[in-house]
């Protein structure tokens, strides 16, 4: 049964209701980072300047009843996505993102590319075995719920220039920045 693009959606948002989430945010070097968990891992992570506006966009994409503020239990969280925004350093947090099968293949293959390193589109395409999918992989880099841990600002234009990142293509650089410059030991 082919279903339409609002009801996939729909099933898609619902599903995320099916346990309950914990959230938190904190403010970085690269702005207000707030981070949403379920109990199998990280759900989503947003960056912004704006805390209300961050508060707010997560309570309409999850619905307020299944948002819980717990500031201790997703420290470590926030503490590991901050490291990683600022080092590039792996981070090997538990991840339970929410997407097509297509696009949880992408997201797998943008985890394993390097801090410090950048593929284009066409490249993870052809690395997920969909040589002419650069498009459909572009499209699953703008959907990517979990910033940071799935390392979108690391997929670039066939030309090398920097295209699309939901946080801006300031921040894209910057985090491409801060992963080449040698950290202190």
């Amino acid at each position: 049964m082919v279903q339409d693009a609002s009801m996939a959606h729909r099933e898609r948002v619902s599903d995320l209701h099916i346990d309950p989430l914990t959230w938190s945010m904190t403010t970085s070097e690269i702005g207000t980072v707030i981070a949403v968990a379920s109990a199998r891992g990280l759900v989503a992570v947003r960056i912004g300047a704006d805390e209300t506006a961050l508060e707010r966009e997560m309570a309409e994409e999850f619905g307020r009843s299944s948002l819980r503020r717990a500031d201790d239990a997703m420290a470590g969280y926030l503490a590991a996505l901050q490291a990683h925004a600022l080092t590039g350093r792996a981070t090997d947090l538990p991840l339970d993102p929410r997407g097509t099968a297509f696009q949880i293949q992408v997201w797998n293959a943008l985890r394993r590319i390097p801090a410090g390193q950048t593929r284009t589109y066409a490249q993870v395409a052809a690395g997920i075995g969909k040589p002419t999918g650069a498009r459909a992989v572009a499209s699953a880099c703008a959907s990517n719920p979990i910033a940071l841990a799935i390392p979108c600002h690391r997929v670039i234009r066939g030309d090398g220039s920097l295209a699309g990142y939901a946080w801006g293509l300031q921040l894209k650089e910057r985090l491409l920045a801060l992963e080449v410059q040698p950290q202190a030991a």
